[in-house]
């Protein structure tokens, strides 16, 4: 077994969560994203950092090892600006920021937002986003 089959195997060992498939696209699916106006808060921060939807879900730590497999710490510093700016976004819906959103849920990071608000609201705050945000 390789260092990639046992980051995997114990991934799935710790989280229960079925990895994906080695050579599953890590980045957005932009064809699928630009059809669907409103998304879970963090489903809009995985985007702004060009990260798969699949992947807004999963527990920071999940998230961290998810990194393990691959040779590049790229992931690794990509995970790590999402959760920076999933705990800012999240601070900032409405009604304690400037972020609006278009439903609400006592978990901040399921309220839902449409994206072209996020991007504004992301823009405000200085952040870079993919070219294929909007």
């Amino acid at each position: 077994m390789n260092k990639a089959e046992a980051n995997i195997k114990f991934i799935k060992k710790v989280t229960g969560e079925a990895f994906p498939n080695p050579d599953f696209a890590f980045g957005a699916d932009w064809d699928l994203v630009r059809q669907i106006p409103v998304f879970e808060l963090r489903e809009a921060v995985a985007l702004s950092v060009d990260i798969n939807l699949e992947f807004s879900d999963i527990e920071m730590k999940t998230a961290v090892l998810l990194c393990a497999p691959h040779e590049s710490t790229f992931w690794l510093d990509e995970f790590n600006l999402f959760f920076e700016r999933l705990t800012i976004a999240s601070g900032n819906v409405c009604p304690y920021g400037k972020l609006p959103v278009v439903e609400a849920n006592d978990d901040r990071q399921k309220c839902k937002v449409r994206l072209t608000d996020f991007a504004a609201w992301a823009k405000t705050q200085g952040w870079t986003l993919p070219e294929e945000f909007l």
